[in-house]
């Protein structure tokens, strides 16, 4: 660190402050991709999941970076700042602005990615990207207080959104909704101490930093509300179709027909050969943080083949408690199943989905052959 330092003010004493801001404007197009780069891949490596305390500091620590480069860029506009040495330094921030937010925005896409059902939740997966993505393109609006806040606000809620439930130890509306009013308190307080060490910025933008926070409350409620926000800290690890399951004292045995090799990317082969009469199982591996307990829901749904639509058939609940490394075990299944496409969604007790599965039932006279694999 203090090496750092030494060289960045090696850099400040060769130059004069206007050879110094044209020096660092000219090399942006190379600074912005290598912050970006640099924080998805610190990002990848050292996230992995939300209820980890490593992870929580890291994006704590880019959100306070996030926080003082921002008083400091529009401190520094207003000329507030005269010593010229701190000015200089001053002129690195907007990109470390962009480090900060580039790195919160990679980290949630890890954290939610791990987490989402891309077929309910791909918008906000989307949304993600595009933030961290258009990070690189944002980067002349970042001396721009509105855009600074908004972009603040989105980072605020997409960490609390996960936070408050592992802090709680309890997932559903009345979280999301408590998550959201401490992101409005915490902005408010932001709005609050621009207004009073920047206030000819501040009146300026009032209108536009209103409205933009207005606009992101409505977006993320209306994500939550529709099922497209990921049931974070919430994770499905694995669904199987199965053709039996038993419990015993070394855990949950397993038996499916394993997927063809061109199938790698599932465990099981997606068409389901049922003798008839034979019971259809369903087994999924779901993490949750320790101590959170709630109810997980398989939606079984079958394809209507003339209205070409999914038909909910049955909802079966089951509860889970967290805090076990390969996620809680559970099943449920159907007897009497008819053949053609199914559909089987994990969703939490709330209706958010956490994953599914689809599969196509075949009646046979023969048992096929499947594996046995203790879980």
């Amino acid at each position: 660190m203090d090496s750092t330092v030494e060289k960045i003010k090696g850099i400040s004493t060769k130059y004069s402050f206007g050879e110094l801001k044209r020096l660092l404007e000219e090399n942006e197009k190379y600074i912005s991709p290598a912050t970006l780069i640099l924080g998805f891949i610190l990002d990848s490596l050292t996230l992995v999941r939300a209820d980890l305390w490593l992870d929580n500091i890291i994006l704590l620590s880019y959100l306070a970076l996030a926080g003082i480069a921002m008083a400091l860029i529009n401190l520094e506009a207003t000329d507030r700042i005269q010593n010229i040495q701190t000015r200089k330094l001053i002129l690195w921030l907007p990109p470390v602005l962009q480090f900060a937010f580039g790195g919160l925005f990679s980290g949630f896409v890890v954290l939610y990615w791990r987490s989402a059902s891309l077929a309910a939740s791909w918008p906000f997966i989307l949304m993600l990207a595009f933030l961290l993505i258009g990070n690189e393109f944002f980067r002349d609006r970042y001396h721009r207080l509105a855009f600074q806040l908004s972009v603040y606000f989105i980072a605020c809620l997409s960490y609390l959104t996960f936070a408050m439930p592992v802090l709680l130890n309890k997932i559903g509306p009345e979280i999301f909704l408590l998550s959201t009013v401490m992101a409005l308190i915490i902005i408010s307080f932001i709005i609050l101490l621009f207004k009073k060490i920047t206030p000819e910025i501040f009146q300026t933008s009032k209108k536009n930093i209103i409205w933009l926070i207005l606009l992101i409350l409505v977006i993320f409620n209306f994500l939550y509300f529709a099922d497209i926000i990921p049931p974070l800290p919430l994770a499905l690890k694995e669904i199987i179709v199965a053709h039996n399951i038993e419990f015993s004292a070394n855990g949950y045995y397993v038996s499916y027909e394993p997927a063809k090799w061109y199938n790698f990317f599932r465990a099981y082969y997606p068409i389901y050969h049922q003798v008839a009469g034979e019971t259809i199982y369903t087994f999924s591996l779901i993490y949750a943080p320790a101590n959170l307990k709630t109810t997980i829901v398989h939606e079984w749904a079958k394809y209507d083949q003339i209205n070409h639509r999914w038909v909910v058939i049955n909802n079966l609940p089951f509860s889970i408690s967290g805090g076990r490394e390969q996620g809680f075990r559970g099943y449920s299944y159907k007897t009497n199943v008819s053949d053609g496409k199914w559909r089987v969604s994990t969703k939490t007790g709330n209706g958010q989905t956490l994953g599914q599965t689809k599969f196509e039932i075949e009646l046979t006279n023969l048992r096929p052959e499947v594996v046995t694999k203790i879980k």
